[in-house]
This record gives C-alpha cells, sequence and structure tokens, in this order.
C-alpha cells in the first residue's frame, strides 16, 4: 500500500500501475477479491459504475478524486467493511445508510423478513397492524422493519435499540424511504419500553456470539461493528433470546409472533428456549445456504 501514491498519476500507463499495486495491497492484506474491490472503489471515487471502470468510459480522473481512491484502498488495507467505506448496504432490494454504530445488513437476514412477511400476510385479516404494530428489537439500520413496512403498507412498527447512535441511523434510513409516519423509535434494553399486549409481531437479530468466539471472527466485524450488536450474553451466548422470550409474552397479543434470526447451530437450543418459556406454534426455517436461520413461536 505505501507504493499507491495519492499524487495523480500523468497518464492511462500510470494509473493501470498503479491500480495493479492497489490489487497488490488488497490482495497482501488477506482481501478475498482484490481486484473486484479496486474497481469498486475506483468507481466510488469517480462516482461511476463498477462497468465503467471496466470499460474505461468515465472521464479524466482528477487530483481530488485520485486522493479519494487513496484513501479507500488504505482504509481497506486495514480490514474496514466496504460497507461502511461506501456509507451503504443492500438489503431486501433498498438501499440503507450505515455506520460503525450499527451492523452491516446480510442477505440470511432477509429470510426474517420474509417469514415476517408471511405471517402479516396470513392475519392482514383479523389483526389491525396499525393498533398492534410490528416491533423490531435491536432495529440498527432498521433495515429489517424497513423492509416489512414497505411491503405491508397498512402496517407501523417500533424500532427499538438500546444504542442512540443506532437509532439515529435508523431514523435517517427510515426518512429516506419516506416512513418517519409509520415508525416509533425507542431506546430501551430489548422490550422494557413497550407496553403489555401491544404487538402482533416481534421481529429481532438480537447479538448472539459468545464472548470466547468473537476473537475469532474475520477483522472487518470484530474490529469494526459494534460489540453491543455482537456479543451475546450468557455462557452460549442466548441470553437475549431467553429475555426476549420471556419479556414477548408481556408484550405480544394471543396469537402474536416471535421471530428471531439465530447463529449457526443455534436454533435447536432457541427452539427448547421458546418451549419452556410457553410458545405455542414453533417452527424453524433455513436460509438458502440450507443454515437453520429463523425461529419463530406464537403466544397462546
Amino acid at each position: 500500500m505505501d507504493k499507491l501514491n495519492p499524487v495523480l498519476p500523468s497518464n492511462a500507463l500510470q494509473i493501470k500501475a498503479e491500480l495493479i499495486s492497489a490489487e497488490s495491497a488488497l490482495e497482501a492484506a488477506g482481501i478475498e477479491t482484490p481486484r473486484f474491490e479496486v474497481q469498486l472503489l475506483l468507481a466510488l471515487a469517480l462516482g461511476v459504475s463498477r462497468t465503467q471502470v471496466i470499460a474505461q468510459t468515465y472521464s479524466p480522473v482528477t487530483n481530488r478524486q485520485w486522493q479519494s481512491f487513496s484513501e479507500y484502498i488504505r482504509l481497506r488495507v486495514a480490514r474496514t467493511p466496504l460497507a461502511y467505506i461506501r456509507g451503504t448496504q443492500e438489503f431486501y432490494g433498498l438501499d440503507f445508510r450505515v455506520d460503525r454504530n450499527c451492523l452491516i445488513p446480510r442477505p440470511e437476514t432477509e429470510m426474517l423478513v420474509d417469514y415476517a412477511l408471511s405471517c402479516l400476510s396470513k392475519y392482514s385479516d383479523i389483526i389491525d397492524f396499525t393498533e398492534f404494530p410490528v416491533v423490531d428489537v435491536g432495529t440498527g439500520s432498521g433495515c429489517i422493519l424497513i423492509a416489512i413496512l414497505k411491503n405491508i403498507n397498512s402496517a407501523k412498527g417500533f424500532a427499538v435499540d438500546l444504542s442512540a447512535e443506532a437509532l439515529h441511523i435508523s431514523c435517517i434510513n427510515a426518512s429516506a424511504h419516506h416512513l418517519t409516519d409509520r415508525i416509533h423509535f425507542l431506546q430501551s434494553s430489548l422490550l422494557d419500553a413497550v407496553r403489555s399486549q401491544s404487538c402482533s409481531i416481534i421481529v429481532s437479530n438480537p447479538p448472539y456470539i459468545p464472548n470466547t468466539e468473537i476473537g475469532s471472527l474475520q477483522p472487518e466485524v470484530r474490529d469494526f461493528e459494534p460489540r453491543l450488536a455482537l456479543e451475546g450474553t450468557d455462557k452460549d451466548g442466548l441470553g437475549s433470546y431467553r429475555r426476549l422470550a420471556e419479556e414477548g409474552l408481556r408484550v405480544l397479543i394471543s396469537g402474536g409472533k416471535l421471530v428471531v434470526e439465530v447463529g449457526m447451530g443455534q436454533a435447536r437450543t432457541v427452539e427448547e428456549i421458546f418451549i419452556r418459556s410457553g410458545y405455542i406454534d414453533i417452527e424453524i426455517r433455513n436460509d438458502l445456504a440450507n443454515i437453520e436461520r429463523v425461529v419463530a413461536g406464537s403466544r397462546p
């Protein structure tokens, strides 16, 4: 990376040489797809598409653009996640602003949205979702709740997070997707601030990684994403699920659903937590990689 000169090279051959140098720097830093990411970061710096970068159909690079590109490469060599460098991440066909105060939305979490939408559609004729809203616990960027509400026009929701900084990001995203009037934001530890028997469905992707496993995560996750949203409580990392299951019985209406995302290998344990808490009609759904990813149960 030290070879990458932040001063704009004087001709196309020099630019090509610097791009090769940037690719080598990313590869040396352990990035699995260095050429792809160099193309993405150059596109970001130039304000064009990756296709234009590949085809070299962009305007001459300015010194400011080259300096931006050099800074992006420096950040990526330090293993800063691409989403944090870009400031956005796509989820469920929508763009979301993200920064280090919230988790980066992941494709597997879309399964949680799919399941919630199937529940809401099934009960749309018998439940008033404006009176009994969707509650998203640990909302972070707000991606789960926003994706749900964009697909259920009649619904309202509560975005709940302990982090004021995360709630700020979720507010920005709600505004960008024109949902501010349908979402109420609550700073709360799990469901503490939610009224009893006030909601139809709870969705959550709570922290579930045991403390002993945090150190083994990829640097992009371990060193940059918020620890509050990653590290689960209790020895097995499933303390939040135990609290959600207990508090969910208070908050949900009869027949209401608690729907959570779980880590690999945790679904059956979380299922037992739900059973012991008194939930019925418990289901486990697999993601596209055939990993048990979503656990759901109904309040009697």
